[in-house]
């Protein structure tokens, strides 16, 4: 998917040691519910991808697109993927 998630060299370079950086707040970009997983755009520009089965302080079936959440990013093979997503920001 061209474009929809940052590049994994701009992302390896502000990441920290352990591979987690806090995003203190973003926004949902896109769900896809029947599928079970959506991505977030950080306030910053950065994307990431997000699973519900990774969705545990929130029910995933209530979150809509273009919400305002915080989250924790974490690095992965396939790029960063969220964590601790929370309502708010």
């Amino acid at each position: 998917m061209a474009g929809a998630s940052i590049c994994h060299r701009d992302w390896l370079s502000a990441s920290v040691l352990g591979g987690t950086r806090e995003v203190t707040a973003g926004r949902i970009k896109k769900i896809i519910p029947d599928r079970g997983f959506g991505f977030v755009r950080a306030d910053d520009g950065a994307e990431a991808f997000f699973h519900r089965t990774e969705v545990t302080l929130v029910d995933f079936d209530s979150l809509e697109e273009g919400e305002a959440v915080s989250f924790d990013l974490v690095d992965s093979p396939k790029g960063p993927r969220v964590r601790n997503l929370r309502k708010g920001s």
